[in-house]
């Protein structure tokens, strides 16, 4: 008789048929070389389940034939007053079962029928036999049912009659019960599995290894039974239709959806100039944009989550931040349970002070009911409504829900293939109920029923029947996803396409220039967001839009950009440089220069010198004023912000500083189209010459002429970050003239030769820089590794390069100190000298002030480029003869 017909026989003993109780014990498995020594007959062999669901609980167990095995005595004892049981109780799934016994001191804990329900099937782990040879033994599986008398004799009648074919069965002693009526505890079922007898093994034979074809071959854990969904409830049947409408408008591929019915009044084609034009978002990263405590906006494209929804009214989605990236899949996933961080509590405070949030769509969106026209789209101001706990893969997520603020105002990303099944408000009012665990207060925001959605609670995420929901296909309650939540207001914050920048007919010194002139500008004739890429103004970047936009510049004077507290004078300037202790610093003066040269470690006489110009520099004839001038009033200077060559976001990023070259191509950080000197304004020409000059009286006369010049122009708060001027085919030599308001250089050595390993943790072998971390093992590091390879032992340096990290605790967190802070002022110059400052510093300039103007030559070698990289122009030499010299010498 297989297992299967005995527990058929069972279930006719009551019209209820019998509950398996699930514990939350699990049986303790063998070892994996255990596994190898036994019979795995009743585990190979099995390939039909019989499965047993109580009335009572949404859960089944499923049990295989037990025809594999030697022979089966079947124990039925009926235990009067029993509340505790030596035996464990059912696994889920009996082809995982082990044969080995519980201790007899483990007893089975019993609990309420409430408490029951909520437990969840476990699962035992797999087991089997072990052969005897002749003599083998029989190993019994003893079945103990708790059941009522009269039930019992039933049993035992119908087990009288059955098939011997597999079974030899047996009938326990039959005891009394003071329990006259069936209940959930008269049904539970409880097996067990005693040990089998099995001989010691004799020391020092191993045994012979599994083959997959034989029949003791490890086979896989079948899979696992599957969640039985609770019923949804008959009072909310007809909403179920309703819900999978409205679902069914926010889960259609994007190649098939709808076009929406209008179209947006503000959009976007990036990133950065979405974030640069509205003053509500300003997100370059998470799709929220919170500012003191308060939500502002929110964006929705790519990285959704189960059960996020949109329509024309209402937008559910899930809470940020929180998600890992997941190993497998390679994408952001939820991997612990999340709680309230600070977006949260943003979007608390907006909600609680009625506060609305702009909502955008980007065009990878799964859940819009229509194809966004965009890659970047402005919805409409939103009523951040409800915040929610919920369960994803059984981890604790939290949920926003926001709704439309005027829904008298129609949605232009509505589906334009008809209206929705149902409006804001046609449904009635959502399901309120008070958790009796925690008192807690909620509404009813899925269909299969009420449950609490507060994760301290104990019943959080549970419907009536203690089941948690099966979240595979689980849908909304349209009553409370169309509600109308009553507002005291509903005026938006601003308008969604901001007013762009104007200046009055007599601006203010330097309003042209400032933060808010840098930033973008939403098209007033098309409603496309442009970053400010030229110089002289904004382009709409619309292919079918020809507006421009441009602001009256006020040239600002040279006697602007002096300190008043810091006055420059025909005497030698006073220093505000900076030096780490450890650098050697000469001071030198000549020229009407303050010169502060350092040499940097490990460059092999590598310096940077800091030329502090004085009054009679500033001022001389086509001088750094006269050059300030020039650059603000040339007609086509060229400068531009340029794209960089890599960016994750969508769209393009520009730098934040604009750019020209002239001369020799040079890509720098982002790639910048080329001009000749010829034509070039004359501050560029004269810059040139300066530089050219300078460079030449620090290094010597082996200092190769620039041919080539870097024009960076600053508006305020623009900067650019550390980096450095190691392209191939760069000279060792690089000078730069500072017009403009004052800045701060900063030099630190590189992260790589700071810390010793790369970002993936590799080793850098290459000789340490006095200063850098753990200096002194490197180096005895470094002369090791150096013999290897001399010694031609490969294998002993690889595995030597690969132990080092480790070894002397090596760690790539954080950034090195500045060696130095040089305070550029009006006129300034500074040089660096020498091929391995760039190989192992960088270095970065943060400009103080509204408009700042850096020209950088180079000497850039033909050769190094590729063909189609040469210039079509003739680079001439520079015919300038500006010597520092002529000027009168400051007086001593």
């Amino acid at each position: 008789m297989s297992f299967k017909e005995l527990f058929g026989l069972c279930a006719g003993m009551d019209d209820t048929g019998m509950h398996l109780l699930n514990s939350n014990r699990s049986a303790r498995r063998r070892s994996a070389q255990k596994s190898t020594d036994v019979t795995q007959d009743m585990y190979t062999q099995t390939e039909e389940s019989s499965s047993l669901q109580s009335p009572t609980s949404p859960h089944s167990s499923t049990s295989p034939p037990l025809s594999s095995l030697p022979s089966t005595r079947t124990s039925f004892s009926f235990q009067e007053n029993e509340t505790e049981s030596e035996l464990s109780s059912v696994p889920s799934d009996l082809s995982d079962y082990d044969a080995k016994p519980l201790p007899k001191r483990r007893k089975t804990e019993h609990g309420t029928a409430s408490r029951r329900q909520s437990q969840t099937a476990s699962r035992a782990s797999t087991g089997s036999l072990k052969k005897q040879g002749k003599n083998q033994r029989n190993t019994s599986l003893i079945v103990v049912l708790k059941v009522t008398r009269d039930r019992l004799r039933q049993v035992s009648h119908n087990l009288e009659h059955a098939s011997q074919q597999a079974f030899s069965l047996s009938v326990a002693t039959l005891q009394s019960t003071t329990k006259p009526q069936d209940s959930v505890q008269d049904g539970d079922l409880a097996l067990l599995t005693p040990p089998a007898t099995v001989k010691r093994k004799r020391a020092g034979r191993p045994k012979k290894p599994a083959t997959p074809s034989s029949p003791q071959a490890f086979t896989p854990d079948p899979p696992a039974i599957p969640h039985v969904a609770d019923p949804i409830p008959d009072d909310v049947q007809p909403l179920v239709e309703v819900s999978k409408q409205l679902m069914a408008l926010s889960s259609c591929p994007i190649d098939t959806k709808p076009a929406p019915i209008g179209s947006p009044e503000v959009w976007a084609d990036g990133r950065q100039a979405l974030c640069e034009s509205l003053p509500y978002y300003r997100s370059y990263q998470s799709a929220g944009y919170c500012t003191n405590g308060f939500a502002i906006s929110f964006m929705f494209d790519q990285e959704g989550s189960p059960r996020d929804y949109m329509d024309s009214e209402v937008v559910i989605a899930r809470s940020g931040g929180g998600l890992s990236r997941d190993k497998t899949t390679g994408k952001m996933a939820r991997q612990a349970d999340q709680t309230e961080g600070s977006q949260v509590k943003s979007v608390r405070n907006s909600m609680d002070q009625f506060n609305p949030v702009a909502i955008l769509c980007g065009n990878r969106n799964l859940q819009c009911p229509s194809k966004m026209p965009h890659v970047y789209n402005v919805l409409d101001w939103f009523k951040p409504t409800h915040i929610w706990f919920e369960k994803v893969n059984g981890m604790a997520n939290i949920r926003y829900r926001f709704e439309k603020l005027r829904k008298d105002t129609q949605s232009w990303w509505a589906s334009s293939q008809g209206p929705e099944p149902t409006r804001i408000g046609d449904q009635g009012p959502p399901r309120v109920r008070c958790c009796s665990q925690c008192q807690q207060t909620s509404q009813q925001v899925y269909l299969p029923g009420w449950m609490c959605l507060q994760p301290e609670c104990p019943q959080f995420w549970r419907l009536d029947s203690g089941n948690e929901p099966q979240e595979a296909g689980l849908l909304y309650d349209p009553r409370f996803l169309k509600q109308h939540t009553p507002w005291p207001h509903a005026s938006a914050p601003q308008p969604l396409r901001p007013d762009h920048l104007s200046l009055g007919p007599n601006p203010i010194l330097g309003d042209d220039v400032s933060w808010a002139a840098a930033k973008g500008l939403v098209c007033p004739q098309c409603g496309r967001c442009n970053s400010r890429e030229a110089w002289e103004g904004w382009e709409c970047g619309n292919l079918t839009c020809a507006f421009t936009h441009r602001l009256p510049h006020a040239d600002i004077p040279a006697s602007a950009l002096h300190d008043p507290y810091n006055p420059l004078s025909a005497g030698y300037a006073p220093s505000r440089d900076w030096f780490a202790p450890a650098l050697p610093l000469r001071v030198a003066f000549a020229h009407n220069y303050r010169i502060n040269r350092v040499a940097l470690p490990g460059t092999d006489g590598g310096f940077v010198a800091h030329l502090v110009a004085n009054a009679a520099v500033t001022s001389e004839p086509a001088g750094p004023d006269a050059m300030w001038l020039d650059l603000q009033t040339a007609p086509n200077l060229g400068l531009r912000r340029r794209p960089l060559a890599c960016s994750t976001l969508q769209g393009p990023l520009l730098t934040q500083h604009f750019a020209v070259n002239y001369g020799m191509p040079y890509k720098f950080v982002a790639a910048t189209s080329s001009r000749p000197f010829a034509g070039a304004a004359a501050a560029v020409v004269a810059a040139r010459s300066r530089l050219d000059w300078a460079a030449r009286f620090l290094v010597g006369g082996s200092q190769e002429p620039f041919n080539e010049l870097l024009a960076l122009g600053y508006f305020e708060r623009q900067k650019i970050d550390y980096h450095d001027d190691g392209e191939r085919g760069l000279g060792p030599t690089i000078a730069t003239l500072s017009l403009g308001a004052p800045a701060t250089m900063k030099v630190r050595l590189k992260s790589k030769h700071f810390h010793g390993v790369s970002k993936a943790g590799a080793y850098v072998n290459v000789s340490p820089v006095p200063g850098a971390d753990r200096y002194e093992e490197r180096v005895a590091a470094h002369e090791e590794l150096e013999r290897l390879r001399r010694e031609g032992d490969e294998g002993a340096y690889k595995a030597r390069l690969k132990a080092l990290p480790e070894e002397l605790g090596l760690r790539a967190r954080g950034n090195a100190k500045d060696v130095l802070s040089l305070h550029l002022g009006h006129g300034d110059v500074v040089v660096m000298h020498g091929a391995k400052i760039q190989e192992y510093y960088e270095h970065a300039v943060d400009p103080i002030g509204k408009l700042r103007f850096a020209l950088t030559c180079r000497y850039i070698d033909p050769e190094s480029l590729s063909p189609e990289d040469r210039p079509e122009y003739v680079i001439e030499p520079d015919d300038g003869d500006y010597d520092g010299a002529r000027l009168p010498q400051v007086a001593v």
